[in-house]
């Protein structure tokens, strides 16, 4: 189940959540033009982690267990 999406506030990066392999692992993907970059953010959420939004910056993801 992948979680909504959402673009920087700049328009140059999207980040999703998705659920590997039914693991419950929440995996944050974030992709530009030229990189995809997907790492485990919650493994203790219990497959309920979800996107909310990027910081003003951009730097930052807020998610929401």
């Amino acid at each position: 189940m992948d979680a909504p999406l959402g673009w920087s506030p700049d328009g140059t990066k999207i980040a999703f959540l998705s659920y590997a392999d039914q693991s419950k692992v929440a995996i944050l993907t974030m992709a530009d033009s030229s990189i995809v970059k997907p790492s485990a953010v919650c493994s203790s959420c219990n497959g309920s982690a979800r996107f909310r939004s990027w910081s003003p910056d951009g730097t930052k993801i807020l998610i929401k267990c």
